[in-house]
């Protein structure tokens, strides 16, 4: 899907950015690149197996909150 190397540094910050901005209850970085994910406390925690997959959740969320938008306008 992604025609570019996405780096670990980049899914760091979108990680942070997710957190920061509370769309996501917990995140962890596990050494081996992956991540372990909970958008609410009650939620199941979502197994995100490198980089590309938090990208992926980014996108999502970026889709959901556009779709919110539209729905508004």
């Amino acid at each position: 899907m992604h025609t570019r190397r996405i780096t670990d540094t980049e899914a760091r910050a979108w990680m942070d950015v997710l957190l920061r901005y509370n769309l996501l209850h917990v995140a962890a970085e596990a050494s081996n690149g992956s991540w372990l994910a909970q958008i609410c406390p009650r939620t199941p925690i979502r197994f995100l197996q490198g980089p590309h997959e938090v990208l992926e959740l980014v996108a999502d969320f970026q889709q959901q909150l556009r779709d919110a938008t539209d729905v508004t306008l």
